[in-house]
């Protein structure tokens, strides 16, 4: 299924193998905030898990008319019982 929001700033899609380095990347920024370090690697490793099997949770990107990644919203269950959500937006968006 195809789910997808337009709005006049932008377009909010399920993440999927064209997005995925971008959001990669916001995630990379979040941790690096928090100097928090981990590999690219292992953020793709969870975020691919997360996409390619919907009982592990979703994950939206928001792109932007020119169609650049400006956020992400998620949620996951890759813990049993341990429910986990979030949102990360590119400031200037």
């Amino acid at each position: 299924m195809d789910v997808s929001i337009v709005m006049s700033l932008a377009t909010i899609t399920l993440v999927d193998a064209e997005t995925l380095d971008a959001v990669i990347g916001l995630f990379e920024a979040q941790l690096r905030e928090h100097k928090i370090t981990t590999s690219r690697d292992d953020l793709r490793a969870v975020a691919q898990t997360i996409i390619g099997d919907k009982r592990r949770g979703f994950m939206l990107v928001a792109r932007a008319p020119d169609g650049g990644v400006i956020g992400v919203a998620y949620a996951n269950s890759l813990r049993g019982r341990a429910h986990f959500w979030g949102c990360l937006i590119v400031p200037e968006h």
